[in-house]
């Protein structure tokens, strides 16, 4: 990067002035987190490794493999699994463990896969690969195997995805299933939204076989996945388990199996295979084209940004009356979430589950971006109970920026959802006034 930028700046494409200012940025980050103190002066110098994969972090890398994982489709009935149901495990991925780290992890144990774990907790399940993870082409006799073990089961959980893991684990086994090439990562930028090798494949055949079908999405970015065959068989479910870590896979069982239910959002737009021929991807307008993110996306993705599914269903109602009339951008300032009612969140099913509410603002000037998202909260909620939610909001929530960088808050239509993508409690409100440029 270094030579990269001393050449621009000679051949006059990059001025120096922009070099040093992202410097002064990095630097001041830097001393802000007192990186560059003593090592006396550091807190963090000063915790001993025992406390590494302690009792108390693997809990909490177990809560947050399985407030990661994201529920994408359900028809309402297959998941959670039966307790006496017959089990197919396919794919590449029935027997991850590695690759649940991802990039950039230290040498820890990691827990069975997800085959494994399944059979420790009595499940009756079979198990077939059906294609490696990259294979060129599903190989005809372990695809219909993979066919066969689905016809005979009541239900196929079918383990697709990517891979990660670039790292040897610490007795020198390939982060990836099969010693299979890394296919996301710092340093290898995919080529294709499609699922690799005979997956696709795979997928498909599982579909066509008419027997209930839940996919389970072990991937860091999205993937075009088409979830129906030719026939018109669709997946009775669609699980997203981002890479868990060392929890992973028993965050999905515990998932499939009802220890716990789903709560996450997906933290992406899950775009069609042809996205990445709308655009290069070294053009950074965010608006170009088709656009791009949930900011500025104009098509109609697979599953979009913060869409998350649960077994139990809620219910968002204001709380408090919405703002009526007009807000000035100068009272704005002074008190930022006034344009953000209370909202009432009721657990209206039958299980008990963690939800994320969410707030979104969109508006009608037209540089503002189709949505943005200006707070959460996460919270766990037992049948029939309710409880009252107070998002909060800056003032430069509301801005746009100029050509030159610079925010201003100016008049302007809004509407507010808060709750989920489905059914939010949605409010209307105007901010009026004269122009003013936000710090």
């Amino acid at each position: 990067m270094s030579r990269a930028l001393g050449r621009k700046t000679r051949f006059g494409t990059l001025e120096e002035q922009h070099i040093r200012r992202a410097a002064a940025r990095v630097l001041r980050t830097q001393f802000l987190l007192g990186e560059l103190d003593g090592p006396s002066k550091v807190p963090q110098q000063k915790i001993d490794t025992a406390v590494v994969d302690s009792a108390e972090h693997r809990a909490l890398a177990l809560r947050a493999a399985r407030e990661s994982i994201v529920l994408l489709e359900h028809d309402g009935n297959t998941l959670p699994l039966a307790a006496s149901a017959r089990v197919a495990f396919i794919g590449p991925h029935v027997n991850t463990t590695q690759g649940f780290l991802s990039d950039y992890h230290g040498f820890r144990d990691v827990e069975d896969g997800p085959l494994q774990l399944a059979r420790s907790r009595n499940v009756s399940v079979s198990s077939a690969m059906g294609c490696m993870l990259n294979s060129t082409t599903a190989n005809p006799t372990e695809l219909a195997s993979a066919v066969s073990l689905a016809k005979r089961s009541e239900v196929a959980v079918v383990f697709v995805g990517l891979c990660g893991n670039n790292r040897l684990g610490p007795d020198g086994t390939p982060g990836c299933a099969g010693g299979t090439p890394v296919q996301e990562t710092e340093g290898a930028d995919r080529i294709s939204l499609e699922l690799p090798g005979g997956q696709a494949q795979l997928l498909s055949a599982v579909l066509d076989t008419g027997t209930r079908v839940v996919v389970v999405l072990i991937t860091g970015g999205p993937l075009a996945v088409d979830t129906a065959s030719p026939s018109g068989h669709h997946a009775a479910a669609v699980l997203y388990a981002p890479y868990g870590g060392q929890s992973g896979a028993t965050a999905i069982i515990d998932t499939l199996l009802g220890a716990s239910s789903p709560s996450g959002k997906s933290p992406v737009t899950w775009y069609g295979a042809d996205f990445i021929k709308t655009r290069k991807s070294w053009d950074m307008d965010l608006r170009s084209g088709v656009g791009v993110t949930h900011l500025f996306y104009q098509g109609h993705p697979k599953w979009r940004f913060s869409h998350g599914l649960h077994y139990t269903s809620f219910t968002y109602r204001w709380a408090e009356t919405p703002h009526q009339g007009s807000l000035s951008a100068a009272s704005l300032v002074d008190a930022p979430s006034r344009w953000v009612p209370r909202v009432q969140v009721t657990n209206t099913g039958s299980r008990a589950s963690g939800v994320v509410v969410l707030g979104f603002v969109n508006s009608s000037q037209p540089d503002f971006p189709q949505q943005k998202l200006f707070d959460y909260q996460r919270m766990e909620l037992t049948p029939g109970e309710a409880t009252e939610v107070q998002l909060n909001a800056q003032a430069n929530t509301l801005a746009v920026v100029d050509v030159a960088g610079e925010s201003w808050l100016t008049q302007a239509q809004f509407t507010v959802r808060i709750g989920d993508l489905l059914a939010p409690a949605t409010a209307e409100f105007a901010v009026a006034g004269a122009p003013l440029r936000m710090e």
